[in-house]
């Protein structure tokens, strides 16, 4: 689980920023926090910045990144199938997209039932 981090400047902190693949997020001095951070000047932010904040978040893989990103921008309805195979319907406010995705698939298009 990815977690605020204490910025010291250090080397081990500059190349995990350097390695983020998805981006980051810094709390500054003031307590307010950035947009997320994703560019190929990693190392070189982490060395001008380094006074500016004093937190960093690393945004974690998911898997679902994508499919979330393009529902919220669109509202485009989302289905889900049960990975046991016990079912498949369309989310909807009671059940919402992505809420379970650990015991769901979820698509942009019905899936068939089995039968």
């Amino acid at each position: 689980m990815s977690e605020w981090k204490k910025f010291d400047g250090s080397d081990e902190q500059i190349a995990e920023i350097s390695d983020a693949e998805n981006g980051w997020v810094v709390r500054w001095m003031d307590g307010s926090e950035s947009h997320p951070y994703n560019c190929t000047d990693h190392v070189e932010f982490a060395h001008e910045q380094c006074g500016e904040f004093s937190h960093y978040w690393i945004i974690p893989d998911d898997p679902l990144r994508e499919m979330k990103i393009r529902q919220a921008q669109t509202g485009q309805p989302v289905w889900w199938k049960s990975i046991d195979g016990g079912g498949t319907g369309l989310c909807h406010e009671y059940f919402p997209p992505f809420a379970h995705s650990d015991a769901f698939e979820y698509s942009f298009t019905p899936f068939e039932e089995e039968v």
